[in-house]
């Protein structure tokens, strides 16, 4: 320490955040940053229309999901700049 300078670095990580958040809170978020509307509805079009499905022999079942993001998709945390 040359200078007699610090750093301080300090880490979170919240269990489950992208896992729970609604798609109303990134459309909140692109709205507060002046993103285009008709991208806004296209997001909110990818996030509020999600279907798991699920087959284990001659029965399928589907849940529409109402909640999260994709992880490891292009609106994932880890590829988008803030």
């Amino acid at each position: 320490m040359v200078n007699k300078e610090y750093a301080l670095g300090i880490f979170l990580d919240i269990e489950g955040a992208f896992n729970n958040a609604p798609p109303s809170s990134i459309k909140s978020v692109l709205n507060a940053k002046f993103i285009g509307s008709t991208l806004i509805r296209r997001i909110d079009s990818m996030l509020s229309h999600r279907i798991a499905r699920v087959t284990s022999g001659v029965t399928t079942l589907e849940v529409q999901l109402l909640r999260g993001f994709p992880q490891g998709g292009v609106l994932s945390a880890q590829c988008c700049g803030s």
